[in-house]
């Protein structure tokens, strides 16, 4: 856990997940909790998704109450809120309208625009900028500690070797690793593999695993849904 420092530093660790600085964790966030603790950046998106949840959050422009990342301030509507699919919607019109299409493979649609590092002023889209990461690493002759891989979208720092990286089909495996060692399992469906663990709404202290999280989420939308029809 983080004392009053700004992390990242040594002995630093999420409050949800326990992930430090030490693994490569670079974007931190307070928690709206009452005790405020540091959390990593996935961590703080959860609690701002359980949180929207609790509060009743639905988007202004298809009226969901589930979104996939985060939810966006309308531009439309002060105050109002839009889900991450009708935000990436937005983004793709007014990329197209702009005239914006990728440098390397020109394309105008694309869930994420990058600067280019080859041609200053010009963007590239979401699919050219992670192959433009993998060949970067390649040329650095970076491969996973564990499988021996070049190739992955994101890298991580081994627990097991400093100073050496692991792919990140290796550091989903460990986590899941580390879980049943811990010998968690779910509360609901009783499985201890899962990429993402959740805490229980039925049971304080229990934990569910991300299906289960999203089959209650849709089957509280599916209950709104049906009572106002």
């Amino acid at each position: 856990r983080c004392a009053k420092r700004e992390p990242p530093f040594d002995g630093c660790t999420c409050d949800a997940c326990g992930r430090g600085a030490s693994d490569g964790v670079r974007n931190w966030n307070r928690s709206k909790l009452k005790n405020r603790p540091w959390l990593c950046a996935s961590c703080s998106v959860k609690e701002r998704l359980i949180l929207a949840e609790a509060e009743g959050t639905k988007c202004l422009e298809c009226g969901t109450d589930t979104t996939g990342d985060t939810w966006h301030m309308s531009k439309r509507k002060p105050g109002a809120k839009i889900c991450s699919a009708c935000y990436q919607k937005a983004k793709i019109s007014k990329a197209k309208a702009a005239g914006i299409t990728c440098g390397e493979c020109g394309k105008d649609t694309t869930s994420q625009w990058n600067n280019s590092k080859l041609v200053p002023g010009a963007k590239i889209c979401y699919a050219c900028y992670r192959k433009a990461k993998i060949s970067e690493a390649k040329a650095a002759g970076i491969t996973c500690g564990e499988c021996g891989t070049d190739t992955t979208y994101k890298w991580y720092n081994s627990k097991l070797v400093p100073g050496a990286k692991i792919c990140n089909a290796c550091y989903q495996k460990a986590r899941i690793s580390k879980a049943k060692a811990a010998g968690i399992t779910c509360g609901e469906c009783g499985t201890d593999t899962t990429s993402m663990w959740l805490n229980s709404k039925l049971d304080p202290g229990a934990k569910i695993c991300r299906a289960c999280y999203m089959k209650a989420r849709y089957g509280k939308r599916k209950a709104e849904r049906s009572r106002e029809s």
